[in-house]
C-alpha cells in the first residue's frame, strides 16, 4: 500500500540522531535494515540492491534498527516491510526497532504492530537529517521557493519487536516519548 497522504518526496533522509542515538544506547543495534551507502547508522546494512526481502535472515537474531522509507514508488511496500520485521523477530529471535509513520487507520499497523510491538508515540513532528549526517534535511518551500528545514509532514512512533514476540491479544503498550525535551 503506498500512502500518498504521508508522501515525503524523499526516500534518503537519514533517521536524526536525536532519536536513534538513545535507542542505541539502549539497544546496542547491530543492523540498519533499510538503508542507503550514504544514510547508513551502522557497518551492517540492507540497501536497495542488497535487499531486505532477499537477504534478512541474515539478521536473525541480532539488534536492528530501521526508519523504512515510504512514499510513491517504493518497493517492498511497507506492509511487506513489517511483515518481515515481525517474523525476525517472532520466529528468528531478533530485535527489531523500527521509526514509523504513526498510523492507527490503516491495515499494516494492525496487522503487524498492535499487539506484536510495544510502541512510543513521538511527541511532536521530527525533523530528519540529510542523508550523509550533516544537519537537518531542507526541501523547497512551495510558498517561498526557498530551501527550508520543515518537520516531516505526519506523525511518527516507534516499534519494538521484541526476540520471541507473540501476538498478544489484550494489544500493546504505548507510550509517550519526547527525544526533543519539549513541552506540551
Amino acid at each position: 500500500m503506498t500512502d500518498f497522504a504521508y508522501d515525503t518526496g524523499a526516500v534518503d533522509y537519514r533517521t536524526p540522531a536525536v532519536i536513534w542515538e538513545p535507542l542505541h544506547k539502549l539497544f546496542a543495534f547491530e543492523w540498519d535494515l533499510m538503508a542507503s551507502d550514504a544514510n547508513h547508522l551502522f557497518p551492517k546494512y540492507f540497501t536497495e540492491e542488497r535487499g531486505l526481502v532477499e537477504h534478512h535472515l541474515e539478521a536473525a537474531g541480532s539488534r536492528c534498527f530501521s526508519n523504512p522509507a515510504w512514499g510513491r514508488g517504493f518497493t517492498p511496500t511497507l506492509n511487506q516491510v513489517l511483515r518481515i520485521f515481525r517474523t525476525l523477530a517472532s520466529e528468528h529471535g531478533a530485535l527489531v526497532v523500527a521509526l514509523l509513520p504513526s498510523r492507527t487507520d490503516v491495515q499494516w499497523h494492525h496487522d503487524d504492530v498492535i499487539g506484536w510491538a510495544d510502541i512510543l508515540e513521538i511527541r511532536g513532528r521530527i525533523t530528519y537529517d540529510a542523508p550523509d549526517g550533516s544537519g537537518p534535511a531542507q526541501s523547497r518551500s512551495k510558498k517561498t521557493g526557498k530551501m527550508e528545514i520543515s518537520p516531516a509532514k505526519f506523525p511518527s512512533a516507534v516499534a519494538i519487536w521484541e526476540p520471541g514476540c507473540k501476538y498478544r491479544t489484550s494489544g500493546s503498550s504505548v507510550r509517550s516519548w519526547d527525544p526533543y525535551g519539549r513541552t506540551a
